[in-house]
């Protein structure tokens, strides 16, 4: 396992996704483990959500990108991120605290995606509806 130098350790303790790291690990705030599965769901890749979140591969590295991720998506498996409920400085999934006192930043940008969320469901709703109901018009006719 490659080892971090003194630079690469000191922008890896100033990102605020980044709880603690030692010479050969890096461990990362909840808060970003589900903001990064949520982005992941919707389609975008994992080196993009690293990159965005200031953790480019060069810096963090392909593979452990990709066992991040890997692990990531089995231990948030079976949580529905639409039902999580977000305010203030913690994550709730019906009344339960999930991860509390972190970055407002990371808090907003995992709400816009759960806004963006709800609002592809709605127009797929809307949509489903809309053939459901043509459906059976002609159906009806035939």
């Amino acid at each position: 396992m490659a080892s971090f130098t003194d630079e690469q350790m000191r922008l890896l303790k100033g990102n605020d996704a980044i709880s603690e790291v030692s010479r050969t690990r890096i461990y990362y705030r909840e808060w970003f483990q589900m903001q990064a599965i949520m982005k992941n769901r919707l389609g975008m890749g994992p080196t993009r959500i690293f990159t965005e979140a200031g953790l480019p591969p060069s810096l963090v590295g392909y593979k452990r990108i990709e066992r991040c991720m890997s692990r990531w998506r089995r231990k948030y498996e079976g949580l529905d991120l639409t039902e999580l409920d977000v305010r203030g400085t913690s994550l709730k999934r019906r009344g339960r605290t999930i991860v509390k006192t972190e970055p407002a930043g990371g808090l907003r940008e995992l709400r816009a995606s759960l806004d963006e969320l709800k609002d592809l469901m709605a127009g797929l709703r809307s949509d489903l509806e809309s053939m459901e109901a043509a459906l059976n018009e002609k159906g009806g006719r035939a």
